[in-house]
């Protein structure tokens, strides 16, 4: 990817150092029909194009309204072996994301036709309202491709989310095993084309043994043999899987189909449910 790519990269460990908690664009100046990418910090991940809309006024008339293209919102994690993942400054990135350390961006072509000035960026969406602070100056931009190495242009998008079946258990639960069966459409989903994921909580310095686990899978038959282990026993809560499937699959048909817990002492735990 090109320059533009960079830039994202540094805002996020930029953003991460501050606890998630900056709301801002990336650069905090740009042209008109400049590319601009939004940090969003923490937002359950819930915020899409489709269900999200962006407008932009001038800090001194906000009855003036912009609408900037909304081209892709999506999510990205830090290294894993990384300072910010391990030994992070602010325990608000614990605090918004429940250890989950991604960081939302939005990616967003600025109007031809606005006018230099200090402006509010507005993206609302399922996660509420996200304002950003950006000064627009003198000059005609352009929207950025997203060349590669080759120059060649690359789709933003495939850093989106893939369609997906989340998957979480009740809280309150010290959990030591989880045994999941789950089924789903094998007519419109090949056995090799879906996959189970993990979702990794880090809460940092002083907690890295707590939220050890094990993931295991295996296909079956169209179903889908699912097992976590966790020797030191973890709260339910961190267990979060996704299903993850191909686009363009109208119903995927995904389904619990038995699910067992167990405690530390590998004892059922009763009452508790998976979602």
């Amino acid at each position: 990817m090109e320059q533009h790519i960079w830039r994202i990269v540094a805002g996020i460990f930029l953003l991460s150092s501050l606890g998630c908690q900056g709301l801002r664009t990336f650069p905090m100046a740009a042209r008109a029909g400049d590319t601009i990418t939004g940090f969003m910090g923490g937002t359950g991940k819930t915020m899409t194009t489709e269900t999200t809309t962006v407008s932009m006024y001038p800090v001194s008339n906000p009855a003036t309204k912009y609408y900037p293209y909304l081209r892709s919102i999506f999510y990205v994690y830090p290294d894993p072996t990384s300072k910010v993942a391990n030994y992070q400054p602010s325990p608000m990135i614990n605090t918004i994301t429940g250890g989950d350390l991604y960081q939302g961006i939005a990616v967003m072509d600025l109007p031809l036709d606005v006018l230099p000035g200090s402006y509010t960026v507005e993206l609302n969406g399922n996660a509420g309202i996200s304002k950003f602070n950006l000064d627009i100056i003198p000059g005609v931009g352009q929207s950025d491709d997203f060349s590669d190495m080759s120059w060649t242009p690359q789709d933003v998008r495939g850093l989106e989310p893939a369609p997906q079946k989340r998957i979480v258990l009740d809280s309150g639960y010290t959990v030591g095993a989880v045994d999941l069966q789950v089924y789903y459409n094998t007519t419109v989903i090949a056995p090799t084309d879906i996959n189970v994921v993990s979702f990794s909580i880090n809460k940092g310095a002083g907690t890295f043994g707590k939220f050890q686990n094990m993931l295991f899978w295996r296909e079956q038959g169209g179903v889908l043999h699912i097992s976590v282990l966790a020797p030191k026993g973890v709260y339910s809560q961190q267990i979060r899987l996704a299903i993850v499937y191909p686009e363009g699959v109208a119903d995927p048909g995904i389904g619990i189909d038995s699910f067992n817990c167990f405690d530390l002492n590998g004892n059922v735990i009763p009452g508790i449910q998976a979602h």
